[in-house]
């Protein structure tokens, strides 16, 4: 698996005509960024690169504002990874099937771009131009992030449906809300977004986000603090299920760990060591892992080649 450009991967001898050649049995899977052929083919780039280019992050912001972009290297952390898999599964299934080895050419561009179905499907059938709505959503309303109390603090709030509609008035301490013409359902309440958003914003704006949250959430209505990275790693539940790990590195000290985002019952994962020096297990994984002997793993560390 590569994801460098073409020109990298010949320059190393890890093009395809020269892998198959060694192992015809092989599964390789190129990722360069507009794929191995085509006028681009040569471009470099990465994910904030890509959201660009295959048009999603003209969809993230607010409509008055310039695109805003995504906040993240959207395409590496989700698109990509999801359709290599895909593409790992399909050719890995046809090697046991025949002992065939087989080229996955996967643009990254491409799979971005088939993330876009929804806006590409509505310009081509129906000429609609999509907007950047900003936190706000046509299914529900109100439906977005609003300043709580303190200094950049914010609060998500979703109301999905009428009855959490009326449940947020009466935390609010507003029932008269429900009464007003302009916020009697759904349609109306998008109608009328912006008033709402104001009336909502109001009470946020005076609220201990924490403290809201939890009302809110006690009263059956969808919220939460839009927590810091530092909220985060003192996260209670996180904590509870022993998520982040301390673990004391050599250079570092002691330092909090991502656990394994998944829990097998029968194989379960954990960390029970630090992040490793530079070349700390080379020679371990030359000989248990390579095969090498210890003397050739050491010609290979003095001359260079390995680190």
């Amino acid at each position: 698996m590569t994801n460098m450009t073409n020109r990298a991967v010949a320059k190393i001898g890890m093009d395809w005509a020269t892998v198959s050649g060694a192992n015809p049995s092989i599964v390789g899977l190129y990722q360069p960024m507009q794929g191995l052929t085509g006028p681009h083919a040569e471009f470099q780039g990465f994910g904030a690169i890509l959201s660009t280019i295959c048009g999603v992050n003209h969809l993230a912001g607010f409509e008055a504002n310039p695109p805003a972009g995504v906040g993240s290297n959207y395409p590496d952390y989700v698109v990509n990874p999801l359709q290599a898999v895909t593409a790992l599964a399909a050719a890995l299934r046809h090697r046991r099937r025949t002992g065939e080895g087989q080229l996955i050419d996967m643009s990254q561009l491409e799979s971005s771009t088939a993330a876009m179905a929804g806006p590409l499907f509505a310009t081509l059938n129906s000429n609609y131009r999509y907007q950047r709505a900003g936190n706000r959503v046509p299914h529900a309303a109100p439906h977005g992030a609003f300043r709580a109390a303190g200094t950049d603090e914010w609060l998500a709030i979703a109301c999905l449906d009428d009855s959490q509609w009326a449940a947020l008035a009466r935390v609010c301490g507003h029932e008269e809300w429900t009464a007003d013409r302009r916020f009697a359902d759904l349609e109306a309440r998008k109608a009328n977004e912006d008033a709402l958003d104001a009336l909502v914003g109001a009470w946020t704006a005076g609220r201990d986000a924490p403290t809201a949250m939890h009302e809110l959430q006690q009263a059956g209505v969808p919220a939460g603090v839009v927590q810091r990275a530092s909220a985060v790693l003192a996260d209670a539940h996180l904590a509870a299920r022993g998520y982040f790990v301390r673990l004391d590195h050599a250079e570092a000290g002691v330092r909090v760990y991502d656990g394994p985002p998944f829990r097998l019952s029968r194989t379960p994962a954990r960390l029970d060591r630090a992040a490793p020096l530079l070349g700390e297990h080379t020679f371990e994984v030359a000989t248990t892992v390579l095969g090498l002997s210890p003397a050739e793993a050491a010609a290979l560390v003095a001359d260079g080649t390995l680190t």
